[in-house]
């Protein structure tokens, strides 16, 4: 087989991996999709009991739904909600019956490996990114070898949660106790109504899965004496997020924090906030789980756990594919900005797409709930989107996978502070518009913010020091600068010629050179942006220059980005360059070149390469500077279309 003739194999048939099938067959393109369960849907029969708060409508994709109605099907009413058995019942398994994708579906196929044929990770190798990608896929009959042009990750996190332990890890004991805690929703009202009533359950976790089972165990207990509930979370009860209320656009999804947080409020259940697990053990055959409260070591005891604090990426197959993540979210960096809960606690991530979830290795993809990494509040139906795009980009069409299809309804919450009852928005006139609210409505001057501090504050404050309520940072934006940035800009550029070695200047340009610099950048029409905090000071700035000046160059850029020094580590590097990118390729520029000064400097060249560009070389010894020889590092990555065709005439 050739390249071309080759399938895109597909890892999971669960919702969003049947719809990136769906969605390449209405492309031209051939799927194969791989299930390691003993049928489509195996997650998600796991929580059939479970009714979803996203609707019907949110629920399906239109590649799907197309292949379905031609063959007659009759589809749900949009505004109902299912649950997990409805969407296997009515939705996945018609369409994996329908007569374009039974033929390319394989279950009981577990993917164990995917790697560049004849090429290892750490090899570049000639035409690495035309050789075809390998999976090695586990059978009833044995390994396979089956090559793929591209692969599409679609096998979701839901067998991967985190543990219940204070420090990522399980709690020592924790594994040992496994038969009887349970992670994730367990059908506590059926299946396994009988190990739960009567008797108490540890619930940890703050999240939809934690809510959902809470009420599950509310509703156990009202015909089930005996049956107690406690709730740990890792947060002080007042920095607790119980959801948007009536001001998310799921009406479900705010109306099953509301009640969580009535069962709290009334006393049906005991919360321990904060409670940070340290040991699980046993004794007179009840669990005994020991954590900190407040400082204090406290011991409670308990039937069972319910612990349902998340869920992490499965990485171990993927160990020979060039992936870009970033560190914390284990997101690509472009879409770890969006939903990192470090930045901003929103849970309302606008469509993103094939740009997004670009990893280095050419033709690889994760979608779905795994893109998230460790992100939570993901939505079916940006998995849908993700995989729209991701087909259109594979089938060649770059302007109909950067099209956003696809409107999110906001969650209503910007905050973990809880808001008052009688708050009417999450956002005031002074809340930056598009750093985590939809387009926002007039209000009061005085009205509370549940985006911003309600004291201003630095963006870039040292979290150690503030108490967990105000644990996470204040969010910034990106924007375009302007000339009364210059000052700023001038003092973070001086402090890093000064100090550092990335630039090879050692004097610091005068406000005056700064702002001559910006404005031949933007005469030019090249961005010139800024981050800057709720308050408006400028904690970073990036640009594109002309990468040279002669007219053969025209179509390649040279970015340039720093940050406020004490700003740095809170994200705001890799969103000024995700942003550059984006703007760059929506210009028409076809590659930009990284110029990292000092190859010391492993930060920068680590988030160049998170962000797709590639290792060119190095200069050795070209700069002196702070009385030591210093190297530049050449970084390269290719922008929209890249070289596959010739630039549009200037």
């Amino acid at each position: 087989m050739t390249q071309t003739t080759l399938p895109v194999a597909i890892i999971g048939a669960g919702p969003v991996g049947l719809a990136a099938a769906a969605q390449l067959l209405a492309r031209g393109l051939e799927p194969l999709v791989l299930e390691a369960g003993v049928a489509i849907g195996h997650a998600v029969r796991s929580w059939r009991h479970v009714r979803m708060f996203s609707p019907w409508a949110f629920n399906t994709d239109a590649a799907a739904r197309a292949l379905l109605e031609a063959e007659g099907w009759a589809a749900p009413d949009p505004d109902a909600y299912p649950t997990g058995g409805d969407l296997v019942d009515r939705y996945l398994a018609p369409l994996a019956a329908t007569a374009a994708l039974r033929g390319r579906i394989r279950t009981g196929a577990r993917v164990i490996g995917v790697a560049r044929r004849d090429i290892g990770r750490l090899h570049d190798g000639q035409g690495r990114d035309a050789a075809p990608l390998v999976l090695h896929v586990e059978t009833c009959c044995g390994m396979q070898a089956i090559e793929a042009r591209a692969v599409i990750d679609c096998s979701g996190s839901w067998y991967a949660p985190n543990p219940a332990g204070s420090h990522g890890m399980p709690a020592p004991g924790e594994i040992a106790r496994a038969d009887r805690i349970a992670y994730g929703i367990p059908d506590v009202l059926g299946a396994q109504r009988i190990i739960y009533a009567g008797r108490t359950t540890l619930v940890v976790g703050a999240g939809h899965s934690a809510m959902n089972a809470v009420l599950d165990l509310g509703y156990l207990a009202k015909s089930e004496p005996g049956t107690r509930i406690l709730w740990a979370f890792r947060r002080p009860l007042g920095a607790v997020n119980f959801g948007g209320g009536a001001r998310d656009g799921l009406a479900q999804r705010g109306a099953l924090g509301a009640r969580a947080q009535a069962l709290v409020d009334s006393g049906a259940v005991t919360a321990l906030a904060p409670f940070l697990i340290d040991r699980i053990g046993t004794m007179d055959g009840r669990l005994t789980v020991t954590g900190r409260q407040d400082g204090t070591s406290t011991t409670v005891q308990a039937d069972r756990m319910i612990v349902a604090t998340g869920f992490r990426p499965d990485l171990s197959f993927l160990r020979e594919v060039r992936l870009g993540l970033d560190p914390a979210v284990e997101a690509t960096p472009a879409l770890a900005p969006l939903i990192d809960p470090n930045l901003h606690s929103c849970g309302s991530v606008r469509p993103h797409g094939e740009a997004q979830l670009r990893h280095p290795e050419a033709g690889f993809y994760i979608a779905g709930m795994k893109s998230y990494g460790r992100a939570p509040t993901f939505l079916l139906a940006t998995g849908h989107e993700q995989v729209r795009s991701i087909a259109a980009f594979l089938a060649g069409d770059v302007a109909a996978s950067r099209r956003v299809e696809l409107v999110l309804p906001e969650t209503g919450v910007c905050s973990t502070d809880r808001a008052p009852a009688a708050s009417s928005s999450c956002c005031t006139p002074a809340t930056p518009q598009g750093v985590c609210c939809a387009p926002k409505p007039e209000l009061k001057a005085e009205a509370t913010s549940c985006c911003a501090p309600k004291k201003p504050q630095s963006a870039c404050m040292d979290t150690k020091q503030t108490s967990s309520a105000a644990a996470l940072q204040p969010s910034f934006q990106i924007r375009p600068s302007s000339d009364d940035d210059i000052v700023a800009i001038a003092a973070i550029y001086g402090h890093h010629v000064q100090h550092g070695k990335g630039s090879f200047e050692t004097e610091a340009p005068s406000v005056e050179d700064m702002r001559q610099r910006r404005v031949a950048i933007v005469e030019r029409g090249l961005p010139y942006l800024v981050a800057v905090d709720v308050g408006g000071a400028v904690l970073g700035y990036a640009y594109a220059g002309a990468y040279r000046p002669r007219i053969a160059y025209v179509n390649t850029v040279e970015n340039s980005v720093y940050v406020r020094h004490d700003c740095i580590g809170r994200g705001i590097g890799r969103t000024l360059l995700h942003a550059l990118i984006e703007r760059c390729e929506a210009l028409g520029y076809r590659q930009m070149i990284a110029v990292v000064g000092d190859s010391a400097n492993l930060a920068s060249v680590r988030l160049h390469e998170a962000f797709g560009f590639r290792l060119i070389g190095a200069l050795r010894s070209v700069g002196h500077k702070h009385g030591v020889w210093l190297d530049t590092v050449l970084l390269q990555r290719s922008l929209g279309e890249g070289d596959q065709t010739d630039p549009q005439p200037s």
